[in-house]
């Protein structure tokens, strides 16, 4: 897939938008912002070689001391013997934790242990070479961080799905880790076009000649690509039922009407189970609680776990207006039946 030809796709994909619902995320801080950064193709070619916040990667938690998010172009990578040496440091405190946690599943295996942790060199920035038990790899903080998600989802599910959607897979790195985990499912991912467009250039240089765009309404589902592309105003034309729909993060930042969106399309769908990561609490303007979230009423709730916590103060637009405790919630959600 050449890239020239992914920009103007990505042209014509802008031109489609349906102003109905574009307004579900048009007030949407991170769509904004990454509509106003400088796409250029270096950028969708060589993603490796720069530091990218909002697209799966948190400055605050991937690359240590530095939190904010660039405004203007993205960052590029740059030798900077302290920021390295804290990278470094970093990853040496992260690593056996990651692969502790990933060992504790009976279904795990070394090999495919070492593929999820892997920095592919296509997207992630910064890297570290680390001796694993099946040989050196290059991991970043950011693979260590997600690598077990795959495994969680597999956990709860019980077994690797034949089908899955992504919504808001930031670039791609959970697809293709349950593309290497499970190479016989249909994947298919939905995100805002910005995010789209980097993961459509980093799935296809990972998966060569698999990967299908339904960006626009000429674009058509192929039965046999194992990897798909969807706009979200052609997620309703999803070609199956799909078994799992998944969500890291992203939830949490939509408005009622966005999630009711996505609810109506996994109600229309038939979707069977939903696996998801994000926190329990409203903390912007827009945002909502996750025990109102519209998609409880079409699904039961079967795993929760709370995955990290803290206290955070609510903003809204001046001094804190209360003091809230906020946890990430990992849950695994059923179809009700009847």
């Amino acid at each position: 897939m050449k890239i020239d030809g992914l920009l103007s796709k990505y042209a014509e994909m802008l031109e489609e938008i349906d102003p109905a619902l574009a307004d579900l995320w048009g007030n949407n801080h991170d769509h904004n912002r990454k509509s106003k950064l400088d796409i250029t193709p270096e950028l969708v070619a060589n993603f490796a070689a720069f530091e990218m916040g909002g697209l799966g990667f948190e400055f605050g938690n991937d690359f240590p001391d530095r939190k904010t998010i660039p405004d203007g172009a993205p960052r590029p990578v740059v030798a900077d013997p302290d920021f390295d040496a804290g990278y470094g440091a970093r990853i040496r405190e992260v690593l056996p934790r990651s692969l502790r946690h990933l060992s504790r599943f009976a279904f795990a295996d070394p090999m495919q242990i070492a593929e999820l942790v892997r920095w592919d060199g296509i997207g992630g920035g910064r890297s570290v070479s680390v001796q694993l038990e099946t040989g050196p790899v290059r991991v970043s903080h950011h693979t260590l961080r997600v690598a077990g998600r795959a495994y969680e989802m597999r956990a709860s599910h019980r077994v690797w799905p034949k089908s899955l959607l992504e919504i808001g897979g930031g670039h791609g790195r959970f697809l293709r880790d349950v593309a290497i985990c499970a190479p016989d499912a249909s994947l298919y991912y939905c995100d805002l076009p910005f995010n789209l467009l980097i993961a459509a250039g980093y799935l296809a240089r990972k998966f060569p000649g698999q990967v299908n765009l339904v960006w626009t309404q000429e674009d058509r589902f192929k039965p046999e690509a194992r990897i798909t592309l969807i706009a979200p105003w052609r997620l309703g034309d999803l070609p199956e039922n799909v078994e799992i729909c998944c969500n890291f993060l992203s939830f949490q930042h939509m408005s009622a009407a966005n999630l009711g969106y996505y609810s109506e399309i996994l109600d229309r769908r038939n979707v069977g189970a939903l696996f998801h990561m994000n926190r329990d609490k409203a903390l912007h303007g827009g945002e909502i609680d996750l025990d109102q979230a519209p998609f409880n009423q079409s699904f039961e709730l079967v795993f929760d776990q709370e995955i990290g916590g803290f206290v955070r103060a609510h903003r809204r637009g001046g001094a804190a207006a209360s003091t809230t405790a906020v946890s990430i919630r990992m849950q695994y959600l059923r179809r009700r039946v009847g």
